[in-house]
């Protein structure tokens, strides 16, 4: 690091003892731990990366600052240089690795080996709640470093074309590409951090899980309101069907007329006159 640049303060925790936090929080520290773990060893071998990077950098501007000092150029390395100081500033994996390190107590930054039994300790929720801060404006800065990294890698592009200096545009364009690619790969991991450090501020919280109502000292209502009587029986009449009887006449309504057509064409019978005793004598 170059000297007179100032570093950001470090929090430091409170720590507190692993018996005092609740058994069904100790499997989400688990998890959280690990995924620090994973994560601090990426950042660090790209954070390894982007310093060496910055030494080129630093070695551009120093063998070309007095021939090319008020070229625009020039101006892109310096702003550039400043940004890539600026993320060293951060110390983002000091950050990861003291999150780590106050869930085992006090342990020294040479003595890596004792973070890798159980988590004996756990820090305050301020201290948590400072470290994402601090990762959430380095993510701010890394998008901006982002953005300039790659509008001087399209000027070093089109500045080759004019033919002069080749060379020294075709180092540049390689550092940018080199460094916008590197600042892309710690966005991610950013990306990834920030809700894991999400992940560990609901261990603060009391647990509601198993009775939400008795939290925060409250009694629930139904041990307040005195107890109600319960509603009385509604008599209830059974409402039967009307059973409806139908009685179907078969109505013969054929006219007079129809029977009498109809005996129209039969022969009719004299009707046989009675007989009385004067025909019974003669034979009639």
């Amino acid at each position: 690091m170059a000297n007179g640049r100032r570093l950001l303060p470090t929090p430091s925790p409170s720590l507190s003892e692993r018996g005092s936090l609740l058994k069904v929080q100790h499997a989400a520290v688990d998890s959280v731990l690990k995924d620090l773990k994973l994560s601090f060893r990426r950042l660090s071998t790209m954070t390894t990366a982007l310093a060496d990077e910055t030494q080129v950098l630093d070695r551009l501007h120093y063998k070309n600052k007095n021939q090319h000092r008020s070229s625009l150029f020039s101006r892109r390395i310096n702003e550039l240089r400043r940004y890539s100081h600026r993320t060293e500033d951060f110390q983002t994996c000091s950050l990861i690795n003291d999150l780590r390190q106050s869930f085992f107590g006090k342990v020294d930054e040479s003595q890596s080996k004792q973070m890798k039994g159980s988590w004996s300790h756990y820090p305050d929720e301020k201290y948590v709640q400072k470290i994402k801060e601090r990762f959430s404006l380095f993510l701010d800065l890394l998008r901006k470093m982002y953005t300039i990294s790659s509008e001087a890698f399209k000027f070093f592009l089109l500045a080759i074309q004019t033919g002069a200096f080749v060379q020294l545009y075709l180092t540049s364009i390689a550092v940018t590409s080199r460094l916008a690619t590197l600042v892309a790969g710690m966005i991610e991991i950013l990306q990834f951090v920030i809700p894991v450090i999400d992940r560990l501020l609901p261990i603060y919280k009391p647990d509601t899980t198993e009775n939400p109502e008795f939290t925060e000292g409250k009694v629930p209502e139904e041990h307040t309101k005195s107890p109600t009587p319960p509603p009385r029986p509604t008599p209830t009449f059974r409402k039967e069907p009307l059973s409806i009887i139908l009685e179907r006449k078969v109505v013969d309504k054929r006219s007079k007329t129809q029977k009498v057509e109809s005996t129209e064409g039969r022969p009719q019978r004299k009707k046989a006159k009675k007989k009385d005793e004067i025909d019974e004598i003669f034979g009639l």
